[in-house]
């Protein structure tokens, strides 16, 4: 929670409620890498994209621009 608190004061992430943003990116990353593992990802995604790729574009979702 210190690196979204650090994260959150360098003006990179939304400073709402630290706690959740916390548990809403690990529950993102560990939620596509499982799927992953699990072959869940359609291959339509994985035809253009990588793993890293979706969770990239995951982590972006929450960054500010």
């Amino acid at each position: 929670m210190n690196i979204v608190r650090a994260c959150q004061t360098a003006g990179v992430l939304h400073t709402d409620q630290p706690e959740l943003m916390a548990v809403s990116i690990w529950g993102q990353v560990h939620g596509i890498v499982s799927l992953a593992l699990e072959g869940q990802v359609s291959h339509m995604v994985l035809d253009h994209h990588t793993v890293q790729d979706v969770v990239s574009f995951a982590m972006e979702q929450m960054i500010l621009s």
